[in-house]
């Protein structure tokens, strides 16, 4: 008997805690799930493009060995620094054509993203030019993606599914809390299964 009061001590511990830990974050959830559900109402119509170009130092593209050894890393730090692109960059995908050792013509194209945002940028080799479109879907549409977890990067996809363990947790640590009451277990596990009953039914005659 001490064990189990031990037990569901713990129990209610756990469920105060982690609860309260994870408050915002399922209001933050909840709020875009039905932003997401919703988007016709929400999500701007109208996105806010944005051009600009940026001139690229001669010194990356100084000869075809530069060229085909280029640094990834600073050309983005470069691109970065003078312009207002930000967000995940992709590969670069390079297209050149010499001719006795000169570039004849040649461009590098990277694409960047964040929640909602994207951006192109496009080098033309020949005139060392940066062409750059951006476009910004708004701050919903940012929230949006952040439910999603796309275009986040690896540390909120892993926050994600840090949350989605503590309501794991959390859900197990109430159903502990219930054991001990026997009517009160009886009446949540009718619910659990009316609520798996409902789910299957819309999905089953509405959906599929």
């Amino acid at each position: 008997m001490l064990i189990k009061k031990e037990i569901q001590n713990i129990a209610r511990k756990i469920h105060i805690y982690v609860s309260m830990f994870v408050l915002l974050i399922l209001l933050f959830f909840t709020f875009t799930g039905v932003t997401l559900n919703h988007g016709d109402l929400f999500v701007k119509s109208n996105v806010e493009a944005k051009s600009e170009i940026i001139k690229i130092p001669h010194s990356f593209f100084s000869s075809k060995k530069n060229i085909e050894n280029l640094d990834e890393d600073k050309l983005l730090e470069y691109i970065s620094d003078h312009s207002d692109v930000h967000g995940v960059a992709s590969d670069l995908q390079v297209y050149t054509q010499y001719k006795n050792e000169k570039i004849l013509e040649g461009d590098i194209s990277i694409n960047y993203k964040s929640p909602g945002y994207d951006a192109v940028v496009y080098i033309d080799l020949k005139t060392e030019t940066a062409e750059i479109e951006m476009t910004d879907y708004g701050f919903i549409a940012k929230l949006n993606d952040l439910h999603k977890g796309r275009n986040t990067g690896i540390f909120w996809k892993l926050f994600i599914d840090m949350i989605i363990v503590l309501i794991t947790i959390l859900v197990l640590a109430g159903v502990c809390l219930l054991i001990p009451k026997n009517k009160v277990m009886n009446n949540a596990l009718k619910m659990t299964f009316l609520g798996g009953c409902v789910a299957v039914v819309i999905y089953y005659y509405f959906i599929s």
